[in-house]
């Protein structure tokens, strides 16, 4: 998943197994801490898991604040874990 202003990838730091790691972006290395599985959940939002861990991209604590930490967890189905792809053409409100 590569960042439009950055060009770099969300990575799960060390490849950790840990729930709870916070992601960061790197520089795209082909590593399968970079690689996430993307399910459809049938609405239009989607589930990222990462390859390496096997845990789900998620928001710390369910928090709607700006700046809350995205970390890796334990699937829940949550909403704090589903995500929508908007291209980068579309313009965002």
């Amino acid at each position: 998943i590569f960042s439009v202003n950055s060009d770099k990838v969300i990575a799960n730091p060390g490849s950790s197994s840990q729930v709870g790691t916070q992601m960061q972006q790197l520089t795209y290395n082909e590593g399968r801490n970079q690689l996430f599985e993307i399910t459809n959940v049938g609405d239009g939002s989607m589930y990222m898991k990462n390859v390496a861990s096997g845990l789900y991209l998620g928001i710390e604590g369910s928090s709607k604040e700006d700046g809350a930490p995205l970390v890796q967890q334990t699937f829940t189905g949550r909403a704090n874990q589903r995500w929508y792809f908007i291209p980068s053409d579309v313009p965002h409100q």
